[in-house]
This record gives structure tokens, C-alpha cells and sequence, in this order.
């Protein structure tokens, strides 16, 4: 905020210009004072706090971030997660954690209680998320817990109804030229299209083709 100390002065200074300009100059000194209370405050809350009480707190929890593909962003959220990783720890919490860590879309957890055994199935590609997801499934885990991370790669398949036949012919012994004549051939290449309620491939045009069983 812009301080005006003049503002303070008792009404027998409002013409002395001496005291005027002395309250002029103090403005920026309380203004700077401003500053660094708010910054000591700020710093008390990892959500406001600047970058060198965050990379602070990293060097106290010895967090590795890093300086290209880190956020600032993500950074808060790690060390609030670090901070906040306290015992007890249920399959309730752990959803929670990670629904903040990775998104509640990203991934499936399973628990088989008689094999011993917690599965986590994702499909997240950001490495750091990733990584912090592996560390807190590890700090909060019981010791007789086996932790499985099975990737998934989620992603559409499209289908062609159409694909080309062709005939492939090759040199005959003795008369291919190295580096002159091609060793293959493809020749009478047509497009068909793919019928699949009986599995047959119907040609465009005047060709016909043997049917596939």
C-alpha cells in the first residue's frame, strides 16, 4: 500500500515545508516496512509463501525438484503433501491423496487383502506427479503391503473399411542387377473395401477377388 505520513502531522506542520518533505522521504521507508511484513507473513503458509521459503522447506523434507519441468505451482503441493502424509493411514485417505496428486480420472487402486497386494493402475504422464504418487504410496504403506504400479496407455483405435491388394513380384534369380533393377515389384495394386457383416473383400472396380475365409 502507498503510505502518506503527511496525513498523521498535526495541522501546525501543513505549511512547513521542511516536515513536508521529510514525510515524503519516510513514505517509501514505511512502504519498503510494509513489504517485508507481508513477506513474513506470506511466509508462514506454504500457498503464499516466495520461492526461497519454498526452496527452504524443499532442502528441509530433501526434495530434488526440478528447476525445468517442476511447477511452482506443483511445488507447494508437494511439500504440503509431505507435510500432511500423517499417521493413521486408511485406503480412504489414500484415495484422497491421490485424487489431489494425480486427479480422481487418472487412475484405478485395488487392495487384495490375501495376497497382500495394492495395485495402482494409471494412465498419468507427468513424471513428477508420477513420482510423488510412488514416494507417498511407499511412506504410507504397511511393510507386509507389496505396491504394484501397472501404466496404462489409454488411446482411441479407428478402423479403415478400406485397404489395397497388390501383386508383389520378385526378381528372378540371375537377373537382378544390384543397385540398377529394384529386387521387388508391385504391380495391379487396387483398392478394395472391408464388408464385415460377412467377412469379404469387395473390390472398386472391374477386379475380381477370391473370397478370405
Amino acid at each position: 500500500m502507498d503510505t502518506n505520513l503527511v496525513d498523521f502531522l498535526p495541522s501546525y506542520f501543513a505549511n512547513n515545508v521542511e516536515m513536508l518533505n521529510l514525510m515524503r522521504v519516510e513514505d517509501s521507508l514505511f512502504d519498503e516496512l510494509n513489504r517485508h511484513m507481508r513477506g513474513i507473513l506470506y511466509n508462514q503458509f506454504i500457498l503464499t509463501c516466495d520461492l526461497q521459503t519454498i526452496e527452504f522447506w524443499e532442502g528441509v523434507l530433501n526434495i530434488d525438484f526440478d528447476p525445468v519441468n517442476d511447477t511452482e505451482q506443483f511445488r507447494r503441493e508437494r511439500i504440503i503433501n509431505r507435510f500432511s502424509s500423517r499417521p493413521p493411514f486408511t485406503m480412504i485417505w489414500l484415495r484422497n491423496r491421490l485424487d489431489q496428486l494425480i486427479g480422481a480420472e487418472n487412475y484405478e487402486m485395488s487392495l487384495d487383502t490375501d495376497a497382500f497386494r495394492l495395485s495402482v493402475e494409471s494412465d498419468i504422464v507427468n513424471y513428477a506427479r508420477f513420482r510423488e504418487m510412488i514416494i507417498t504410496i511407499n511412506r504410507v504403506k504397511p511393510a507386509n503391503i507389496v505396491f504394484t504400479m501397472i501404466p496404462l496407455l489409454k488411446d482411441k483405435v479407428y478402423a479403415n473399411p478400406e485397404a489395397r491388394v497388390a501383386t508383389l513380384e520378385f526378381m528372378r534369380a540371375g537377373t537382378w542387377e544390384i543397385g540398377i533393377t529394384d529386387f521387388e515389384t508391385i504391380t495391379d495394386e487396387r483398392r478394395v473395401r472391408i464388408i464385415a457383416n460377412n467377412q469379404r473383400l469387395k473390390p472398386h472396380g472391374k477386379h475380381h477377388l477370391r473370397r478370405y475365409r
